[in-house]
């Protein structure tokens, strides 16, 4: 195991006040308050201050006001079409794992009950996961629809003699182990932390910790959950490009555990991943509306002073086109990174040490309206009971997208990783009036592509191949509706 870390609970509240005591004589119920970006954590925050009383809180995000097609905050956006009434197409966030504690709360209190629900119903909520080239390293028989099958190829079920135990019961068996050493591992690194921030590593430890969360994984005997938790990851990076640390702080025991029990147990499906009916940006705008939060579109920031030579100045916060703006006290929520240092002009050796060692990653995610694919296809896999009898579910993963054993270029191959069909997921009991099919389609890479287009036709050529996706998409007529390139 690696070093344990050290940490006083009461130490970390005493460091915490003393760094706050200044801040908190000058922070008063009237201050001008500024948060720079209007996405989901810039949002909370506004709402969070203007619970506790205060008055003057003001957020700027440079993206376009949200209007009745597109509810846009940050790395939120959600899309409404004509022809699909209020379904949402999730070109931004979208699901909703076990290891969320604080949305669940924001749904009930903003939306109301029964605003999250099982993707799909009792028709579509089947995982479709297709992994031929997997499955041919396997010597078996090809489980392109597979749910229990998955779970014994990624957990290694074949390592016990097949004479010994039944698929089923290894697979199981290996899970359970693999759970359990993950939570050994990560409490003797970082405690139980949730998704708070954890306690700082001590240098011994971050020596430890140089490495990949796959790598990490694989040296303690663990790589049943490497490809799991690649799943698991879906656009923040997978385990074998994400540091080990990040890895530890992001995927909880209680990740696995819905990600193992959804596989054994698939009547439980509805508690791994969760939706929200009416999309992510459905709750973000009734948080601006009931909370009053004064949020101001179209005001890019081009740079802050926060004068830290001088604190008895004022901040200054200049907008693209001149506006200048004084705060108090100021709230960074836009990533680190390239251009949170074009901002901050004043910015610490720490705040350009963290900027300059931050890498992003691209996610390319593109809405194509289509014909339906060809049912006689999917239900010819007898092994995939929902598939066999309703055809299509409302989502499907591409396993070997984000395997590095058969994806070792992403950026070159840019393969679509899930395709998630809009209707099917959100409004299953529309599916029968519609005439068109709408899917979502995600593409994963190491590292942004500006241009868009390469991307779009990578795309749809991948989900009309039928090496590639088993039940292609027809290619007539398929168009492009709306696409969002991520960075």
């Amino acid at each position: 195991m690696a070093p344990p870390l050290k940490f006083s609970p009461l130490r970390g509240f005493f460091f915490l006040a003393l760094a706050m005591s200044g801040l908190a004589a000058s922070l008063g119920p009237h201050s001008r308050i500024v948060i720079v970006g209007g996405g989901p954590s810039g949002i909370h925050m506004a709402s969070a201050l203007i619970k506790r009383g205060f008055t003057n809180v003001t957020v700027l995000d440079k993206g376009d006001s949200p209007n009745e097609t597109d509810l846009v905050y940050g790395k939120t956006h959600t899309h409404y079409e004509e022809a699909t009434g209020d379904t949402p197409h999730e070109m931004g966030t979208c699901y909703l794992s076990n290891s969320y504690r604080n949305i669940p709360r924001l749904v009930e209190e903003y939306l109301g009950p029964d605003q999250l629900f099982v993707p799909g119903g009792d028709l579509y909520d089947g995982q479709m996961v297709a992994a031929p080239e997997l499955d041919k390293t396997l010597d078996q028989e090809p489980m392109y629809f597979s749910d229990l099958g998955w779970l014994n190829d990624l957990y290694k079920a074949n390592r016990y003699s097949k004479w010994f135990l039944p698929g089923y019961v290894r697979g199981a068996f290996n899970a359970g182990k693999a759970l359990i050493r993950y939570t050994l591992l990560r409490r003797s690194i970082i405690g139980d932390t949730y998704h708070e921030l954890p306690p700082e590593p001590t240098t011994e430890q971050l020596k430890y910790l140089n490495m990949t969360f796959a790598e990490l994984l694989i040296k303690h005997d663990m790589a049943e959950v490497v490809d799991g938790t690649g799943i698991g990851f879906g656009s923040y990076g997978f385990a074998f490009s994400v540091p080990a640390l990040y890895g530890l702080w992001f995927v909880t025991p209680g990740d696995l555990q819905s990600l193992i029990t959804e596989k054994l147990i698939p009547t439980t499906r509805a508690s791994a991943v969760r939706s929200i009916k009416n999309g992510y940006g459905s709750l973000w705008k009734a948080m601006v509306e009931k909370d009053g939060i004064d949020i101001r579109f179209n005001s890019e920031v081009v740079h802050i002073d926060r004068h830290l030579k001088d604190l008895s100045k004022p901040i200054q916060v200049v907008l693209k086109g001149g506006e200048r703006i004084q705060a108090d006290h100021l709230v960074s929520a836009i990533p680190l990174g390239a251009a949170w240092l074009k901002v901050f002009k004043d910015s610490t050796p720490l705040e350009e040490l963290a900027c300059k060692s931050v890498q992003t990653t691209g996610l390319a995610v593109q809405l194509f309206k289509t014909a339906f694919k060809d049912k006689a296809c999917i239900t010819s896999h007898a092994d995939f009971a929902p598939a066999r009898e309703n055809g299509e579910q409302g989502l499907t993963f591409y396993l070997e997208a984000l395997l590095p054993q058969y994806t070792p270029d992403p950026q070159k191959a840019k393969k679509v990783y899930a395709e998630r069909e809009s209707v099917r997921y959100f409004r299953p009991e529309l599916e029968a009036q519609m005439t068109a099919r709408f899917t979502v389609a995600y593409q994963y890479l190491p590292a942004y592509e500006p241009d868009a287009a390469p991307l779009i036709n990578a795309s749809k050529k991948f989900i009309t191949d039928p090496q590639e996706t088993i039940c292609p998409t027809p290619e007539a007529g398929i168009k492009l509706q709306i696409d969002k390139n991520w960075d």
